[in-house]
């Protein structure tokens, strides 16, 4: 090494081997803004057992690191403030509660919590997700019947459904209702049209559910193997047995006609058009009649 690289060295190792220089040189809050006048803020760990890497740090140090920042938001007239915590750092949870942090969501190991700071304006940060989504696929067969399923622990004997499920994060409609159907049934199936689709309020831990009825056609020669972790059977129903299950009209009724019309080789619903949104630069189905 030269001089000079020896020399960088030597200081290197003396600020990683004094935890003062340490905390210092890395307790680094990494901000980004978002086009609403407020930050998000990527915050390192706070741990009860101090320094373990460059970016973990005593949790005594937290208070006073966030009053500082809580300072200078206000100074730069900042509106609002998201933290990203990773869940290791919980502990410093109760501090951002104190001073009007909130609750958002957590997903994985992350925690966002949220903070409106303007005192005389009111709280404009948007909620987190208010509804989950579900498919059920009409899957019809080239004999015109309908593929249904009994769940394992449904809570009623002979309780024929359609199948489908939750719509996973980053899944188009019409990929999740093929998975759903290819996992419970083992048919494979295509997408056609969109029939309609349900809202249901206060579902799932208080949110609301949107269930998306999908028309479909199976693929020649699909034969059903059915998932026997999720399914207790799968079978072809003929049609106008399917659209008489008692337990069922609530929610077949009103698509009786639309079945039909279907079965009989109407374009019926609507369809899926591959649209690209401009603003954001993303593409999206958008579902239209014809």
């Amino acid at each position: 090494k030269t001089t000079a690289e020896a020399l960088r060295s030597v200081v290197h190792l003396a600020l990683l081997s004094t935890p003062v220089e340490k905390d210092m040189r890395s307790r680094t809050w990494t901000e980004s803004k978002d086009r609403y006048g407020g930050v998000i803020v990527e915050l390192p760990k706070y741990l009860d057992d101090g320094f373990d890497d460059q970016t973990t740090f005593p949790l005594t140090h937290f208070k006073a690191d966030l009053d500082d920042h809580m300072k200078k938001w206000h100074e730069r007239g900042i509106r609002g403030v998201w933290l990203n915590i990773h869940v290791s750092s919980a502990g410093i949870v109760p501090q951002l509660a104190e001073v009007g942090f909130r609750l958002h969501h957590a997903r994985g190991q992350s925690i966002m919590m949220n903070a409106w700071l303007p005192r005389d304006e009111p709280n404009m940060l948007p909620q987190w997700a208010t509804h989950q989504l579900g498919v059920g696929g009409v899957v019809f067969n080239e004999e015109n019947k309908v593929l249904v399923v009994t769940e394992r622990y449904a809570h009623m004997q002979n309780y024929w459904k359609l199948p489908g499920g939750a719509v996973d994060m980053e899944e188009e409609l019409p990929d999740a209702v093929r998975r759903e159907v290819k996992e419970e049934t083992g048919v494979d199936a295509e997408f056609v049209s969109l029939a309609g689709f349900r809202h249901l309020l206060q579902f799932a831990f208080g949110m609301g559910d949107v269930y998306f009825v999908c028309f479909m056609r199976a693929t020649p020669g699909s034969t059903i193997r059915t998932d026997p972790r999720e399914i207790s059977a799968a079978k072809w129903m003929d049609l106008e047995e399917f659209l008489a299950l008692e337990h069922y009209q609530h929610f077949v009724g009103p698509l009786a006609d639309a079945l039909r019309r279907f079965a009989r080789g109407e374009m019926v619903g609507f369809r899926p058009e591959r649209i690209s949104m401009n603003v954001r630069r993303m593409s999206s189905y958008l579902y239209h009649a014809h």
